[in-house]
């Protein structure tokens, strides 16, 4: 139980103030009644017998560090058998993170690296302990710059001594979005260079002033992370190549010490050091539950990567390799080949049953348009074959005879290797088309809204140029939209399905926004030349002859509306700016008249014909993230993080900002509302859950063994696809496997019918729910 404000812990420290608190137990100011002094007390709750015996042996390591730029352990103790406690120095000071927030804008390159400088020495110190000793949660919350100037790394909640036969240990699961290196979320193994990541990362937010996008962001929606140089110019090149390499997305290509990134920031790099290449293989990732993102037809869906219709975001390719993901395309002019009709074979289903018990939760207008000149489209015919799963059973269930299995709703598209598929109601799978180059996992693949079309990108091989193709739903009448020495960025069809909006250039980071028919006609600049570079995530809204867009103005993300014959080019934010970066169909109301962004730690709402924004969060003190809005645009729901206590939780909220309401469930990614708004489905780090919007009624989905990658609702509501592991375990050499091979599972929305549907284990993408 919590401690009381005057109590004498121990017979010797006095509570004089809660600092923060969380899950697991809080953080007190106290006064050390023999040593006269102020002292901080950090209590852990967690009375499991190997949480404790793990406080025990690390109190005693702690308790022998000594270092200028880490506090003290100066005692440690039990009280009943229940609560643990650390005390520790009191550190006087404010974070870096209330220094930024206070000072609104990033900090000089100077005073930067001289503070982490001190961090990097006292991680280096930590790190050359033995065994050593792993942070696992550096972020600008948690270096405290005293009066006298010292950085101070805190917070030592989530320090573990680095064991290299685990792969976690007890109480290591915590994580902070967009500090946290991908191998944080799941089972991969953490060691120093993890650390590293979340230094850079720190390191990041002091030089530019935002928050980097999450490792989950960056790893299954090839989220951007966009240089430091785009928000600070004067920045030193080889500081911005430091902290780039310090956050890779794969382990094995950050530093290998502190001391070289330490070295990094302060030398220009000799060209062995240089970091800036393609990766030549799949980086090695602890296994992660991405966050979903909405449609079109509904909010909340997956990723514009997976889905059709709006927005697909940025395809980060060679060239633009400081996100450490690029997938390379073999034989682009070989994408489909000829063969028979389209083959039907029926899935062999395995079924079996879970039935969770409800846990009840508690409550300047651009240049005229111009037309492009284009090479003759590239036409070529489609292959289609029969898919031929080997079985992978489930592991044998302590049910009986499962009860019948309800049957898919509709039929859904995915991908599975390199084959196009379609799976149908009855379990039945088509291959509509097999392209000649292997589709990586989460390659952005659009569908049009009336099912018809999709669009997706390549690259060349021997160019390492990326080109944009649409197709026929069936395979056939591939054509090439985008010229020789261009790159394409993403596409966006209109909601009427007749026209396509893409981003493509003669650079890597070319900005031109193009419009071009559905059948690869009438292809259209429309600008505009005249914002910085790059512009990104092009978007229709309902009416089909407005986009939005994403573009960089004065080092600031802006979100812009055009007209889709280049008329009429409004800025819509250029007084407030976006903070951090937003996922556009994410934030668009269903109707198009409104929307929602992130500005400092508030949401705000607005018209899309102007106005004065809304602040939804004005006296909610919490570092808020992913608004999305219910599919009838009544309620809107975001994730939030107490910056002191480490909670997370979910927020729904009216659209006037009435009805602000808490419901203390965490989660790893966005929220995923029903088809009829009235329940939400998250995934944290137990599984997949749903929940009333109201609060009650919480149900578990997934056995704990499954880890859930994308997930969405069914188009009635009534029951969730998701793609897992199928709770497949391997050793850290088959890691990789068991993340990026998935199989497709069905479940009831009262957490019944657990079905599995597909038995080949392999690399699928979901892409859409199919029109009946």
């Amino acid at each position: 139980m919590p401690l009381i404000l005057g109590e004498i812990l121990n017979e010797r420290y006095r509570i004089d103030k809660l600092v923060g608190q969380g899950g697991f137990g809080a953080v007190y100011q106290a006064y050390d009644l023999a040593l006269r002094q102020v002292c901080a007390i950090k209590e852990n709750l967690n009375a499991e017998p190997e949480a404790q015996r793990q406080f025990e042996r690390e109190a005693l390591i702690l308790a022998r560090l000594r270092h200028p730029n880490l506090p003290r352990v100066i005692d440690h103790f039990t009280r009943a058998g229940q609560s643990q406690y650390l005390v520790m120095d009191f550190v006087e000071g404010h974070s870096l993170f209330h220094l930024l927030r206070a000072q609104a804008r990033p900090l000089s390159e100077e005073a930067a690296l001289a503070w982490i400088d001190q961090v990097c020495q006292a991680l280096a110190y930590l790190h050359r302990q033995d065994p050593p000793i792993i942070h696992r949660d550096i972020k600008p919350q948690n270096i405290i710059i005293t009066p006298a100037g010292r950085a101070m790394l805190v917070d030592f909640g989530l320090s573990k001594l680095y064991d290299e036969q685990l792969k976690t240990t007890t109480g290591a699961q915590g994580v902070t979005f967009g500090y946290a290196p991908p191998e944080q979320y799941g089972r991969g193994r953490t060691d120093a260079r993890s650390d590293i990541y979340a230094l850079g990362a720190t390191l990041y937010t002091m030089l530019t002033g935002q928050r980097p996008p999450d490792a989950i962001d960056r790893l299954v929606h090839e989220a951007p992370l966009t240089p430091p140089r785009r928000y600070s110019p004067q920045l030193s090149p080889h500081v911005e190549q430091a902290v780039l390499k310090a956050m890779e997305l794969t382990t094995a290509r950050r530093f290998d010490s502190v001391e070289m990134f330490r070295r990094a920031l302060t030398e220009p790099w000799p060209p062995a050091m240089e970091p800036i290449q393609p990766p030549e293989q799949t980086p090695e990732l602890a296994v992660i539950e991405p966050k979903s993102q909405p449609s079109p037809a509904k909010r909340g869906w997956l990723s514009p990567v997976w889905l059709g219709v709006m927005a697909v975001g940025v395809v980060v390719l060679a060239g633009l390799t400081t996100m450490g993901l690029t997938w390379v395309y073999q034989g682009v002019e070989r994408v489909l080949a000829n063969a028979p009709s389209p083959t039907v074979t029926t899935a062999q289903i395995v079924k079996y049953q879970l039935m969770p018990s409800p846990t009840p939760v508690s409550t300047t207008r651009p240049s005229p348009p111009a037309t492009a000149t284009l090479p003759p489209p590239t036409r070529l015919p489609a292959t289609a074959t029969p898919l031929t799963p080997t079985p992978t059973p489930l592991p044998p269930t302590a049910t009986s005879t499962p009860p019948p299995v309800s049957p898919l709703i509709s039929s859904f598209l995915f991908t599975e290797n390199n084959k196009l598929v379609r799976m149908n109601a009855d379990g039945a799978t088509v291959t509509l088309a097999e392209l000649d180059l292997e589709i990586p996992p989460f390659t952005p693949i659009s569908l049009s809204s009336d099912g018809r079309h999709i669009a997706l990108a390549a690259q060349d091989d021997s160019s390492l140029q990326s080109e944009l193709y649409i197709a026929n739903l069936d395979g056939s009448g591939l054509i090439h939209l985008t010229g020789d020495n261009s790159y394409s960025f993403g596409s966006s069809w209109s909601p009427d399905g007749a026209r396509l909006a893409l981003l493509s250039g003669p650079e890597v980071e070319g900005n031109r926004l193009y419009v071009v028919n559905a059948d690869g006609s009438n292809r259209q600049l429309i600008g505009p030349e005249t914002i910085e570079l790059p512009i990104q995530d092009p978007i229709w809204l309902p009416d089909s002859q407005h986009i939005l867009f994403k573009g960089l103005e004065r080092a600031r993300w802006q979100l812009y509306l055009i007209q889709a014959d280049g008329a009429n080019l409004t800025c819509l934010t250029c007084d407030v700016g976006l903070d951090p970066d937003p996922t556009l169909d994410h934030i668009l109301s269903a109707n198009g008249q409104q929307f929602i962004y992130e500005n400092g730690d508030d949401i705000y709402i607005r018209d899309i014909e102007g106005g004065e924004p809304r602040n939804l969060t004005a006296n909610l003190d919490k570092d808020v993230s992913y608004p999305g809005w219910s599919p009838d645009q009544q309620r809107i729901a975001f994730g939030a993080y107490d910056v002191n206590s480490g909670e997370q939780s979910i927020y729904v909220v009216n659209p006037d900002g009435s009805n602000l309401n808490q419901l203390p469930i965490p989660a790893l990614g966005d929220i995923v509302w029903s088809p009829d708004g009235q329940r939400i489905a998250f995934v944290s780090a137990e599984g997949l859950h749903v929940i009333n919007a109201d609060g009650t009624q919480r149900l578990k989905l997934t056995p704990d063994n499954f880890s859930v990658y994308q997930f969405d609702w069914s188009p009635d509501g009534q029951q969730l696809l998701f793609s897992s592991n199928g709770g497949v375990q391997g050793n850290e050499a088959d890691f990789l496997d068991n993340f990026y091979n998935t199989d497709f599972f069905l479940v009831q929305a009262d957490g019944s019918h657990l079905t599995r549907l597909t038995q080949t284990l392999n690399q699928k993408n979901f892409i859409s729910w199919l029109p009946n």
